[in-house]
């Protein structure tokens, strides 16, 4: 797939606010995928919160329903969340 509708629990350390289409890391099994973060209400994510979101992958992966995932910055060096 190259959507996955997730929850994502955001970081209380994360260094700000998530914001709706911005650029992310998802870290799923094996595979490590730029993405997109649409987020599914009308204000940023905070850090601390946890939301509905949808993850629009560059490319596809394997993934089934409650599989587990991590979120990271752009340059894959900070953590930002996980679901």
């Amino acid at each position: 797939t190259r959507r996955i509708d997730a929850s994502l629990d955001l970081l209380p350390e994360a260094a700000g606010p998530l914001r709706h289409w911005s650029p992310v890391r998802v870290c799923h099994g094996a595979a490590q995928v730029s993405a997109r973060l649409a987020l599914l209400r009308a204000q940023p994510l905070e850090p601390g919160e946890r939301g509905l979101v949808q993850l629009v992958l560059e490319r596809g992966v394997a993934a089934a329903v409650g599989d587990r995932f991590i979120l990271r910055d752009v340059s894959a060096s900070r953590t930002i969340g996980g679901g």
